[in-house]
């Protein structure tokens, strides 16, 4: 395989990294907002305080768990995959 080397300048870098850091802290913010905020208020709206509460309880139980098995399934089958560049370790 050809070794072919790109020279980035230290600005350019340092640039890209403060970018990099503003678009994923914007992406969560928006994220967070929407599961902490309009999301219990819809359902509030939907059914009423008490059985919102429940229902949020139970969304947020299952979507960690389904994380939880997801998280490790698909970490394991990236850790097994080979391609045409060879292994990918971890």
């Amino acid at each position: 395989m050809n070794n072919i080397e790109i020279k980035i300048s230290k600005t350019s870098r340092i640039r890209f990294s403060i970018s990099f850091f503003i678009f994923a802290l914007l992406w969560m913010s928006g994220l967070e907002i929407v599961a902490a905020v309009l999301l219990p208020q819809h359902l509030t709206n939907l059914m009423g305080a008490t059985a919102a509460t429940a229902l949020f309880g139970i969304l947020n139980a299952v979507t960690a768990a389904a994380s939880l098995i997801a998280n490790l399934m698909f970490g394991n089958f990236s850790d097994r995959t080979r391609s045409v560049f060879g292994r990918r370790t971890p």
